[in-house]
């Protein structure tokens, strides 16, 4: 939201269930709502125009979540866009990812994640994955020159099991989705 806010967009609003991270939130003037119901005060909003979901769906019970998206999906504005990031179960170090924090409830596929949001009325425009690649140092370069090393031997054997599909397939730790409403 701060990042939104800085680059110039007027109307960022936001919601969170913890009160510290919403205490947080207002403190540096950010406009930031209390609510244990995210589908709730969706629902009370105008038409959005985008919803930035960074780590959130993998902590959300599964019925919740697909209430969430469909709120999702009939606010959204025809021209809107849900970005989304969730753990990557296609990671090398996925499993580490999903139980690194004891409120992960779930990890996805690209295939599983397109399902979910195919089955709220939203499609997906464009899936990815997210490396941080640390630079600026020395430590840094050897860090991408080792991840890139490896993730050459991952994506062979994503080949060498899903034939020419393991070339697209994701490998980074987190899965970066676009969507649209499907209509």
């Amino acid at each position: 939201m701060e990042w939104l806010t800085s680059q110039g967009y007027r109307r960022v609003r936001g919601v969170d269930r913890d009160a510290g991270q919403v205490a947080f939130a207002r403190g540096i003037v950010l406009d930031v709502s209390l609510a244990n119901d995210a589908t709730a005060w969706l629902t009370q909003q105008t038409t959005v125009n985008l919803v930035v979901m960074k780590d959130v769906l993998e902590h959300i019970p599964d019925g919740v979540s697909q209430q969430l998206l469909r709120s999702v999906a009939v606010q959204l504005a025809s021209d809107g866009r849900i970005y989304l990031a969730a753990p990557n179960a296609s990671a090398s170090f996925a499993t580490r990812w999903r139980y690194i924090d004891a409120t992960h409830l779930r990890s996805y596929t690209e295939h599983s994640l397109r399902w979910q949001l195919a089955a709220a009325g939203l499609k997906v425009l464009h899936v990815t994955s997210d490396d941080a690649w640390v630079a600026g140092s020395l430590a840094g370069h050897v860090q991408q020159a080792l991840k890139r090393s490896f993730r050459l031997w991952r994506r062979l054997e994503t080949m060498a099991e899903f034939g020419l599909e393991g070339l697209r397939l994701p490998l980074g730790l987190n899965l970066i989705v676009i969507a649209a409403r499907d209509d």
